[in-house]
């Protein structure tokens, strides 16, 4: 009898499931050369990237105050109210998501939120109160009739968004209108405050906030009518 020997070939395809991870994630500016976290001026592009090797391929969201899909988040015209964190989720149907973060620091020139005067008697204590919101935070400056307040009269207390102008024995002379400056490098604002006597209504009185940006500016002096 003979023997035959039959050999039977047949293919297969392996399918090998991944899970996201690992993640590259890197970030880009029009007009800066950033790392992971970034800061960037207001105004200025951001261009965000997320890339994810697995399989199932992964689905890739960004999210920051709403989630949006794609590799790519470009920021057009960046605010400081779109500053923090940006989180960039990558999923399939296997695993946990991968999870990365860029925090996104915008700079811009300060503006004043308050800037309140006070009626003083004299002899007794007084303060001037300005807080200004600035990334980077703001610098202060006082000043009477464009001038500086004498040092030994009053003393200013800087604290993080606030600067307080003190008077500890308020006389006559010190009446009148003060000018907080604030400012960085982005740009500078001052507004008009009024230290009065306790004799003065508080309807004679007005605040006057002026900003400029990225030039000179001009100390105004503002009076109760």
């Amino acid at each position: 009898m003979l023997n035959t020997v039959v050999t039977y070939c047949k293919s297969f395809t392996l399918r090998v499931l991944l899970s996201p991870p690992p993640l590259s994630l890197s970030s880009a500016s029009s007009d800066h050369n950033i790392s992971k976290d970034i800061t960037v001026n207001e105004g200025s592009s951001v261009s965000l990237m997320c890339l994810a090797i697995g399989r199932p391929e992964a689905n890739i969201i960004w999210k920051h105050h709403s989630p949006r899909e794609g590799e790519h988040l470009e920021v057009t015209g960046i605010t400081k109210e779109q500053s923090g964190s940006y989180e960039c989720i990558a999923s399939n149907d296997i695993s946990n998501p991968d999870i990365r973060t860029v925090q996104v620091t915008v700079n811009y020139p300060p503006y004043i939120s308050k800037a309140r005067g006070t009626g003083t008697a004299v002899g007794q204590k007084g303060v001037l109160q300005c807080e200004a919101s600035a990334v980077p935070r703001a610098d202060f400056e006082w000043y009477k009739e464009d001038r500086r307040p004498t040092e030994g009269y009053v003393i200013i207390v800087n604290q993080g968004r606030q600067s307080l102008l003190v008077f500890f024995n308020v006389s006559e002379e010190d009446y009148g209108n003060y000018t907080c400056v604030a400012m960085n490098n982005m740009g500078i604002t001052n507004a008009s405050i009024i230290l009065y006597g306790e004799t003065c209504s508080i309807s004679d009185l007005f605040f006057h906030i002026s900003t400029v940006q990225f030039s000179t500016f001009c100390l105004s002096r503002v009076v109760a009518s």
